[in-house]
């Protein structure tokens, strides 16, 4: 079975209980399998980075038949679907449906309109760009588990941006950190190349991405703006170190 979220965003729960700790959030569009159920609650593992938890029955909704064309993604932070009933609804970067050739989008059998930029999925990643899209995310609120601008974490953070600009990452930090080319030194790195930093125990917990050899832009308390050397990122406004630097990946 398959489904679709048609929410702003739907939360992924490590546990099939609403008291569980949100591991994830679907973004509207996205679309899920079913792998199983238990009292209530929908295990499902995500098409876009396979990530998997547990979603409410009451926000399942299988995917539809009526999506036709091109998929496109929302460019803006925050837009709007509207419809001729005045329904509306809240979506988010990186949220991703399909238009017909009038511009709505089919949602539930209606066509909606959409308030806000979409982006068709990039051939060819623009630096320029990507640095553009992540600075739009600046004082987003830290929250464990999100991928929006109302709540993200470090990961949610560079994937979202990264889907904008046509490359999928995975999902956890630890993962990201997989992908792409190790590289040794802070100036041999561009704008778009991730850095990750490890705990004690040399475990991958947080990611951030590169404005230029010297600065990262990252979610720690909020999406901000730090300075970067080879020991690790020094914050602004505290005056000290928070993460150790661990190594740094060039992903394209």
């Amino acid at each position: 079975m398959q489904g679709i979220c048609h929410l702003t965003t739907i939360p992924l729960r490590a546990l099939p209980t609403s008291k569980s700790e949100m591991v994830s959030q679907l973004l509207f569009g996205e679309t899920y399998r079913v792998t199983s159920f238990e009292n209530g609650w929908k295990h499902v593992l995500s098409d876009f980075d396979n990530y998997q938890g547990w979603i409410n029955d009451a926000q399942f909704v299988e995917i539809p038949e009526d999506s036709t064309g091109d998929v496109v993604y929302l460019q803006n932070l925050l837009g709007e679907l509207n419809n001729t009933n005045h329904d509306r609804l809240y979506i988010t970067a990186g949220a991703q449906f399909r238009q017909n050739d009038e511009g709505h989008v089919m949602h539930r059998g209606k066509g909606w309109k959409l308030t806000g930029e979409v982006r068709k999925p990039l051939i060819k990643t623009n630096r320029d760009m990507l640095t553009s899209d992540s600075m739009e995310w600046l004082n987003a609120p830290y929250l464990w588990g999100g991928r929006t601008v109302m709540g993200v974490d470090c990961s949610g953070f560079t994937q979202v941006v990264y889907k904008l600009n046509g490359i999928h990452l995975p999902r956890d930090a630890y993962q990201q950190a997989t992908v792409g080319e190790t590289l040794a030194f802070l100036d041999e790195t561009q704008p778009g190349d991730l850095a990750f930093f490890d705990n004690e125990d040399r475990m991958i917990i947080h990611v951030g991405m590169l404005l230029d050899s010297r600065r990262i832009i990252h979610a720690h308390g909020c999406v901000r703006i730090d300075k970067i050397d080879q020991e690790g990122i020094f914050n602004v406004d505290t005056g000290r170190y928070t993460h150790k630097l661990r190594f740094i990946k060039k992903i394209f």
